[in-house]
This record gives C-alpha cells, structure tokens and sequence, in this order.
C-alpha cells in the first residue's frame, strides 16, 4: 500500500483507521470486516483517487490476477481472402482437441 503514497493526497490521514485496526489487531478478538465497512472502503478509495483512476485501477488489478484474458487463444486474420476465416476455426478445433486428450491422460494418472 506504499506506493499509493506517491499519487493520494492526504494518503497517511485516508489510511490512519486501517493502520490502526491493524496494531489493535489480536488473534483472539480477530477483525470485523462489515459489508459496510467495505462499501466505506471502496467510497474512500473512490474519492481519493477520482472515479476514472479507481476504475483503471481495479481493472488492472484484475487483469494482474488472470481474470480477464487480453491476448486470444486463436488470432483469426486474413491476408487478402484467403485462409483468415477457415485457419482460426482449425485452429480453434485443434486447441479444443488437445484439450481433450489432456483432460483423458491427466484422469488416467
């Protein structure tokens, strides 16, 4: 959360709750995460790093975490007519069938 430091102002004051529910934190009591509390979360973020900035954010971070896929299995192209249409769908039928045969020879394990 450090780096955030560079580009919020007033990031030390925004994040002092969270630094000190974690130094009153303690294994017995635990911490109490709330539906509201991460709604809160999520307006303070909001707000202080503007809507467009959080959304760039959060999509990047689900982009980090593999969620969103940005480069295709198959690129289907064509160079003046000939092969783009019929060569991705190929070549999407030969991914389906090596899936295939790796779901048959990893059950066989």
């Amino acid at each position: 959360m450090n780096y955030l430091r560079d580009f919020v102002r007033d990031y030390s004051t925004i994040s002092q709750p969270f630094h000190q529910l974690l130094t009153d934190y303690s294994k017995t009591r635990g911490v109490v995460w709330t539906p509201e509390s991460t709604a809160e979360a999520y307006q303070l973020q909001v707000s202080a790093m503007g809507e467009d900035n959080f959304a760039k954010y959060k999509i990047t971070e689900e982009i980090g975490k593999g969620n969103i896929k940005v480069i295709p299995d198959v690129l289907i192209s064509g160079s003046n007519g000939s092969e783009g249409g019929i060569s991705g769908l190929l070549g999407i039928k030969l991914m389906e069938m090596m899936d295939t045969k790796n779901d048959k020879s990893s059950t066989k394990k």
